[in-house]
């Protein structure tokens, strides 16, 4: 059996992505997401409800521009934020920075 989330740590660039321009587009699903500037990872995180969270990023008025998601859908709460840990310390996303620093 292939797991997802190993497939996803073996390579980020081919995690589905779409753009974002309406939070109602977004499944509402538990998941680890990833936001992207252009083709750079900018932020890594997690959610139990895609679609309110990605409203949430569409709503703040900030200089943070994000232009395209990718997530994984993982239902359990505890592999959710592993999942997220990993990723970040994986990758290092500049809007993480507090995580790592």
């Amino acid at each position: 059996m292939i797991d997802l989330r190993e497939m996803a740590r073996m390579e980020l660039i081919n995690c589905p992505r779409t753009k974002m321009y309406c939070s109602s587009f977004f499944p509402e699903i538990p998941c680890v997401y990833f936001l992207f500037e252009s083709t750079e990872l900018k932020y890594v995180g997690k959610t139990k409800n895609l679609m309110n969270r990605m409203a949430c990023h569409l709503a703040l008025t900030s200089n943070k521009i994000f232009d395209c998601v990718g997530f994984i859908k993982i239902y359990d709460e505890d592999e959710r934020g592993e999942f997220e840990s990993e990723m970040i310390e994986k990758y290092l996303p500049s809007y993480n920075g507090d995580f790592w620093t």
